[in-house]
């Protein structure tokens, strides 16, 4: 702590007289925790411990920014990097030196590279294994389903088709988590499957990337398109289906004819 003395002069016609000394104590600067987020958090804010805080963007004590205990920095503050505040604290009239606050946004880390073991399966081969790598020391990696349900944090995973057959990944090497990025298995022919009847002849569905394809549309009136959670998204009578508008992953098809109904699955791959 300081001593300041102040002393207060008054000049009377006989001359100069002094009046009396004060003295202010100048207290310790306040205590600050620092903040650290990760690049796209919300902004949270920087608190000191003290009386009458003062918040100022140089340790000068020029351009005071706020009063009070809590400071949240604007909206301007939003890319990645370590930004510096002061504040000061005051008692009984005296004002304490400067304490410095740091306040760090981390950037988003780049996603982690996947290798799929193998990059293609047939129908009757295993599911593949999923490996993730990186290019930073210390990871951790992070496996969701299609959903974005958390499953497991590890550098492998082993996908189970019937769960789904898009996964996501995303790393988090020092803190802040990287973008989730889709991995799928992939199989060797998309060709989904063949239906016989003696109304039907043959129809062959052929699951492109970007539609499904009837050979043999004799007999159909209509085809129903129905997400996972058994929801119809999609009614046609056309002999070709665009894909082009609805995300990857696994959909039901079912096709009315005059006389039966036919269920198949189909897959629309993550490009």
């Amino acid at each position: 702590m300081k001593l300041i003395h102040y002393l207060f002069l008054i000049s009377f016609l006989c001359g100069l007289h002094i009046f009396g000394i004060a003295q202010c104590t100048q207290p310790e600067p306040p205590q600050i925790t620092n903040i650290k987020i990760c690049e796209g958090e919300a902004n949270i804010p920087l608190c000191a411990n003290g009386s009458d805080v003062r918040w100022y963007a140089n340790s000068n004590k020029t351009g005071i920014i706020y009063y009070g205990n809590c400071y949240t920095p604007g909206e301007h503050v939003s890319y990645c990097a370590t930004f510096k505040y002061y504040a000061t604290q005051t008692i009984n009239g005296c004002e304490s030196e400067t304490a410095q606050a740091t306040y760090t946004i981390e950037c988003v880390p780049i996603p982690p590279t996947v290798t799929v073991i193998p990059e293609k399966i047939s129908e009757n081969e295993p599911d593949p294994i999923f490996e993730a790598s990186t290019i930073y020391q210390n990871q951790r990696f992070r496996w969701y389903d299609e959903n974005y349900s958390f499953i497991q944090e590890s550098n492998y995973y082993e996908p189970n088709r019937l769960n789904g057959l898009v996964y996501y990944v995303s790393q988090i090497p020092y803190g802040c988590e990287s973008y989730k990025i889709p991995v799928e298995i992939t199989f060797y022919d998309n060709t989904v499957n063949l239906i016989k009847d003696k109304d039907l002849s043959s129809i062959i569905i052929y699951n492109t990337p970007h539609n499904i394809l009837f050979t043999n549309t004799k007999n159909i009136k209509f085809i129903y398109i129905y997400n996972q959670l058994g929801q119809i998204i999609e009614i046609s009578d056309k002999k070709e289906l665009d894909l082009s508008k609805f995300i990857c992953g696994i959909y039901f098809l079912r096709i009315e004819t005059e006389k039966e109904s036919y269920l198949n699955q189909i897959r629309i791959p993550c490009w």
